[in-house]
């Protein structure tokens, strides 16, 4: 049986300019452990996953997120906080910091992870 219920959700996130808040969107059943993270390209959003997570969230409990600056989620005021790759060893950009948010918040041991062009470089780190 399909899942056709979702939840747009925000976590706040402790940035170098305070806290902003980054939207997600929930599929399935919030206490299902096969936790399915989906994070979008560059100029992309939550939405882009809408299809596929119908599709699936009687399978997962499906996350997908808008990271800052796209969709609903606060945008950042410094241009280099929207980097995310990079080759300083002490430097973790912010994107990781969020996604790290949000699979705590999930409660997920594991999780497995959709992401297309930059959302699929950020779940490789």
């Amino acid at each position: 049986m399909k899942n056709d219920k979702y939840q747009d959700k925000y976590l706040t996130v402790l940035t170098s300019m305070g806290f902003k808040k980054v939207c997600y969107r929930e599929w399935g059943s919030s206490d299902n452990n096969n936790v399915l993270i989906c994070v979008h390209g560059l100029s992309r959003n939550r939405l882009d996953f809408d299809i596929i997570a119908k599709s699936l969230s009687s399978h997962y409990r499906i996350l997908a997120i808008d990271l800052p600056g796209r969709g609903n989620s606060d945008w950042l005021e410094d241009i280099k906080d929207y980097q995310y790759l990079t080759s300083e060893v002490n430097q973790i950009p912010i994107f990781h910091n969020i996604l790290t948010a949000l699979i705590a918040r999930s409660g997920a041991v594991k999780v497995d992870w959709i992401g297309t062009s930059m959302g699929g470089l950020l779940g490789i780190e």
